[in-house]
Order: C-alpha cells, then structure tokens, then sequence
C-alpha cells in the first residue's frame, strides 16, 4: 500500500483523510515518477539519492543511449520490477521532452505491464 498522490505530486485527500492504494502498477508509476524528479545531490540526508541530471544527462553533446542506460538502470532497481522486458524512448530536442515506454515483470503479480512516462 502506498500514499497516493495527485497528478501534480501532492498528497492526495479526501474525505478528510490522505488517499492510498493498492493498485500495483499505480503505485510503481508513482515511485518510479518520485524516483525520476530527484536532481542528485537534492536530498540532504543521502546526497547519492537521485537522477544525475545536472552531472551526466543536461551536458553538451550526451546521446540518447547514455540516457537510456541510466533510466533502465533506475526502472531494473525499483522494488517490484522483476525484470525489464522491453525499453523504447523517445527525445524531442525543439521541446526538450523525453518520454520512454517500457515493459517490465513485476515482483507482486507476475505479469507484464507497460508504463510510459514522460519528463
């Protein structure tokens, strides 16, 4: 079970109480989106904690392979991901958006899923 938050990252309330769930795939979504918005060396207590952003991936001339070296790398050491099945992403320079689509085996279902996510 884990708090569930809302499309913009806060927690999510209702009824006067915080919201939670139980949805495996949700929940993998939310942590792996968590995950995915920690700049490296953001979070005081454990400055190894998070994305190399600043460090490998917004420097001149990093191709998209390093990129997605360092995504599957996060995606395959998230609690529930058995395994990653398949990976695809996509770059849009004009708009500096990434998004990748992946499909992993989860640890508490044993079925395949598919996530797209998008930076």
């Amino acid at each position: 079970m884990d708090i569930q938050l809302d499309t913009t990252g806060d927690l999510l309330v209702s009824n006067f109480g915080i919201s939670t769930t139980t949805d495996a795939v949700a929940s993998l979504v939310q942590r792996l989106k968590i995950k995915l918005q920690l700049f490296k060396g953001e979070w005081f207590l454990n400055l190894n904690a998070g994305v190399p952003y600043f460090q490998e991936i917004f420097v001149k001339g990093v191709d998209q392979a390093y990129i997605d070296t360092i995504f599957r790398a996060i995606i395959t050491n998230t609690t529930d991901v058995k395994s990653l099945q398949q990976y695809s992403s996509t770059f849009d320079r004009t708009t500096r958006s990434f998004s990748f689509t992946f499909t992993a085996l989860l640890d508490s279902t044993n079925t395949l899923e598919t996530i797209t996510i998008t930076l």
